[in-house]
C-alpha cells in the first residue's frame, strides 16, 4: 500500500510541475480575459442595441407591407369600379350605336357594336345589374339583344339575296360580318355553299363544252383529263383568292373549315 501510495504520489508531483510550469502562460492568458471584460460588456450592449434595432425595424416593415397590401386591394377595387364604369358607358354605347346604324342601314357599323357588347365582361355586367343602374342595364341588354337578332337575320336575308344575284362584292360584304356576330361556322358554311355553286355551274360549263367537242379532235382521248385539270384548278384558284378575307377576318386556321366544306 505505501509503494502505491508514493507511486500516486510522484504522478501528482509530476502534475503539479507540469502545472508550475504553465503558470506564466496560464497567468498570461487570465490578464488577457480581464482585459477583454470591458470590450465584451461593450460588445453585449452593441448586440443589444442592434436587436432592438432589427425588432424595430421588422416591425417597421411589417407596418409598411400590411399598408402596401391595403393600397393594392384599394387600388385593384378602383380598377374594378373604372372598369364597372367603363362597361356600363359601353353598353349605353352600343345600344345606341346598333341603333342608329341599323336605321342608316349601316350593318358593318352596326356589327362592330355587337362585337363590342359580345366583348364585354358578362360578370361585371351581372355586378352591375344588381346595383343602382340594373333596371337601366336590364333595358339596355334587351334592346342590345334584340337588336343583335335582328341584325343577323338582316345579314342571313342580305347574304342570301348577294349569292342568289351572284352579286360577289356584297357576298364578301356581309361574310366579313358574320364573326362580328359570333358565327364564324355559320358564315363559312354559306360562303362555302355559294362557292361550290360557282364551282358547280363552272365545271358544267366546262362539260358541256366538252360534250360539244368533235370526237375526231386530236385532243378527245384527253379532254376530259382537260376538264378535270379545270375543275382542281378552279377550286385551287378560289382557295388562294379567298385565303386573305378568311384568314384576316374569321382568324387563322379558319381556312380549313372552308376547303372542308367545298369538299
Amino acid at each position: 500500500v505505501y509503494e502505491r501510495l508514493c507511486g500516486e504520489e510522484k504522478v501528482v508531483e509530476r502534475e503539479l510541475d507540469a502545472l508550475l510550469e504553465q503558470q506564466n502562460t496560464i497567468e498570461s492568458k487570465m490578464v488577457t480575459l480581464h482585459r477583454m471584460g470591458p470590450n465584451l460588456q461593450l460588445i453585449e450592449g452593441d448586440a443589444k442595441q442592434l436587436a432592438g434595432m432589427i425588432t424595430f425595424t421588422c416591425n417597421l416593415a411589417e407596418n409598411v407591407s400590411s399598408k402596401v397590401r391595403q393600397l393594392d386591394l384599394a387600388k385593384n377595387r378602383l380598377y374594378q369600379a373604372i372598369q364597372r364604369a367603363d362597361d356600363i358607358l359601353d353598353l349605353k354605347f352600343c345600344m345606341d350605336g346598333v341603333q342608329t346604324a341599323l336605321r342608316s342601314e349601316d350593318y358593318e357599323q352596326a356589327a362592330a357594336h355587337t362585337h363590342r357588347y359580345l366583348c364585354l365582361d358578362k360578370s361585371v355586367i351581372e355586378l352591375s345589374r344588381q346595383g343602382k343602374e340594373g333596371s337601366m342595364i336590364d333595358a339596355n341588354l334587351k334592346l342590345l339583344q334584340e337588336a343583335e337578332q335582328r341584325l343577323k337575320a338582316i345579314v342571313a336575308e342580305k347574304f342570301a339575296i348577294a349569292t342568289k344575284e351572284g352579286d360577289l362584292p356584297q357576298v364578301e360584304r356581309f361574310f366579313k360580318i358574320f364573326p362580328l356576330l359570333g358565327l364564324h361556322e355559320e358564315g363559312l358554311r354559306k360562303f362555302s355553299e355559294y362557292l361550290c355553286k360557282q364551282v358547280a355551274s363552272k365545271a358544267e360549263e366546262n362539260l358541256l363544252m366538252v360534250l360539244g367537242t368533235d370526237m375526231s379532235d386530236r385532243r378527245a382521248a384527253v379532254i376530259f383529263a382537260d376538264t378535270l385539270t379545270l375543275l382542281f384548278e378552279g377550286i385551287a384558284r378560289i382557295v388562294e383568292t379567298h385565303q386573305p378575307i378568311v384568314e384576316t377576318y374569321y382568324g387563322p386556321g379558319r381556312l380549313y373549315t372552308l376547303i372542308k366544306y367545298l369538299q
